[in-house]
């Protein structure tokens, strides 16, 4: 694993930021949490497409050395102190042109709790994302088995020529539910703090979309007009302050914004039943993300123009995906960051999107 850049050897008597750890001298990386030790705090808000230089790390070939020449023992390097990769710090799943993820460590964190996927359906396409929940050990086996749960379910499904997927989509969210629910048994420990994530998963077919999710992974759809709409509402703090009357910048700036309020695990309340059925008209990309990407680009419309500057229509999906991770790890990679993308067609040049239940879904504060 490569030193983020900006990163620094650590100072005398220096602590770690993240967990309190006092740092070894000389070293790059905290020897208890893995954070890198010269990186400052990150700030927020979003950041100009031109400046997203910070891309993606590549794993190194030799999985036993480190890019500063030591070796990896235990799970660190006896050089600088870098935690050794897991194979898991840059992931990508490529089906086709236009339907790809891609998962990403982030430059904070020591792993990648993170994991997503996109699946061919035949005459549809799927996008699933799961965030693990950092404070409770054994969530990135709970991120995994969700989102395989959701891809094995979905592709069952699919045998059957499914054309309408809300009772498809409801039924993989119970599977990636027990998934999550049955790591928490093999690891043990505390109930109260088991295994847990969030999970978000959407279908494209045509000009319909199908979506579902559980927590604060966000599902977006974007127009090549630049027109966008969030098609899920966050499980968390944030959105129930949002929707009792609390500004949008306030509530996000709130140090309980993220805590979320539905989550997958053996520790988890009641499934919301959160479903949405949109029709789209024109050409765009479904965007499934962890919460990596959109803390720093929040509104819809606004994550559609940033896609529009990097490439938008002329890209394929993993190239898409690929630049917004990088984006996010440019505007300050403080998490784990996963993009599933799907591109969109439709008979029209608008990006319109229309809700046959009734209303249109929006997300608090829009």
């Amino acid at each position: 694993m490569n030193t983020p850049q900006g990163a620094t050897t650590t100072a005398p008597g220096a602590t770690c930021a993240h967990c309190g750890e006092a740092l070894e001298e000389g070293f790059a990386f905290c020897e208890g949490c893995g954070t890198p030790t010269g990186l400052g705090p990150t700030g927020g808000g979003p950041v100009e497409a031109s400046t997203a230089s910070v891309g993606p790390r590549e794993v190194e070939p030799d999985r036993t050395l480190c890019s500063c020449g030591g070796r990896f023992e235990d799970g660190w390097c006896d050089t600088c102190g870098a935690p050794e990769p897991d194979g898991r710090d840059h992931v990508v799943t490529t089906i086709s042109a236009s339907l790809s993820c891609v998962s990403d460590r982030g430059l904070h964190h020591p792993a990648n709790e993170d994991a997503g996927s996109v699946v061919d359906l035949g005459r549809a396409a799927a996008c699933v994302v799961a965030d693990g929940v950092s404070t409770a050990k054994g969530s990135q086996a709970a991120a995994t088995a969700a989102v395989e749960a959701t891809c094995d379910a979905l592709l069952a499904a699919a045998v059957g020529d499914v054309t309408a997927w809300t009772d498809v989509l409801a039924s993989a969210r119970t599977s990636a539910a027990t998934a999550a629910v049955a790591v928490g048994s093999r690891v043990g420990g505390d109930p109260s703090e088991a295994p847990s994530c969030t999970w978000a998963a959407a279908i494209a077919s045509g000009n319909e979309i199908w979506a579902t999710w559980v927590g604060d992974s966000r599902i977006y759809v974007v127009g090549d007009d630049g027109r966008g709409r969030a098609l899920s509402i966050d499980h968390s703090w944030a959105a129930e302050a949002i929707a009792a009357g609390v500004g949008h910048d306030t509530a996000m700036a709130d140090p309980r914004a993220h805590m979320i309020t539905a989550w997958l695990g053996a520790d988890a309340p009641e499934l919301p039943n959160a479903t949405v059925h949109t029709t789209f008209d024109g050409p765009g990309w479904l965007i499934v993300c962890s919460d990596g990407l959109w803390n720093y680009c929040d509104d819809a419309e606004e994550l559609s123009r940033l896609i529009a500057r990097l490439g938008g229509h002329q890209l394929e999906a993993t190239a898409l995906a690929e630049a917004l991770v990088g984006f996010a790890c440019a505007a300050g990679g403080s998490d784990n960051v996963t993009v599933a993308a799907t591109r969109l067609g439709g008979g029209s040049e608008g990006g319109g999107i229309h809700v046959d239940r009734g209303s249109e879904p929006t997300r608090p504060g829009e």
